[in-house]
């Protein structure tokens, strides 16, 4: 073989192995989640604690309670509530985990559909509030805006991928 063969040969050995590291890299970045995203996003809290569960837009609330009966719907006159819904929404709400950290100030909430919702604002969201037995917080979310997903060919229309949430008493995180 002459010099300029084996040159080549290296080159192509190199350049392939860097594009192998590359690869690895870019791999091990995708599977890895953030530090944020591998904690329940609300933060820690007894599901046992929860005595009711408030959910409330613009236009209604709704008032689930835990009572000797089992879950109760507080505005139709305690009329029983599915105890496998609320515990599926208060233990999914938990153990949330977001896919997708975006930070945004305060004057991007509305058009996401994520302020607080008082009774007559547009872009409030629907909160959902988890309180113990004496009325206390023990963790809340703001449900807003569908997040759709683009096609990237531009030949199928947006489909949803998911919501955008946030926690009232983070101004940046959504």
């Amino acid at each position: 073989m002459t010099k300029s063969t084996l040159l080549l040969v290296a080159l192509a050995i190199t350049a392939a192995g860097v594009g192998l590291f590359i690869h690895n890299q870019r791999q091990s970045a995708w599977n890895s989640p953030e530090p944020a995203m591998t904690e329940p996003w609300l933060g820690e809290f007894d599901v046992n604690a929860v005595e009711s569960v408030v959910v409330k837009t613009n236009s209604d609330t709704v008032t689930l309670r835990k009572t000797r009966a089992g879950w109760t719907v507080a505005e139709r006159g305690d009329y029983p509530a599915d105890f496998l819904l609320v515990g599926n929404l208060v233990r999914g709400l938990r153990d949330l985990r977001p896919v997708q950290i975006v930070k945004t100030g305060p004057s991007r909430h509305a058009g996401l559909e994520l302020l607080e919702p008082d009774g007559s604002t547009d872009g409030s969201g629907t909160l959902v509030e988890f309180l113990d037995g004496e009325g206390k917080r023990l963790a809340a979310v703001i449900v807003g805006k569908q997040s759709m997903a683009r096609d990237p060919s531009g030949v199928m229309p947006p489909v949803p991928n998911g919501r955008f949430v946030r926690r009232p008493d983070d101004t940046m995180e959504v």
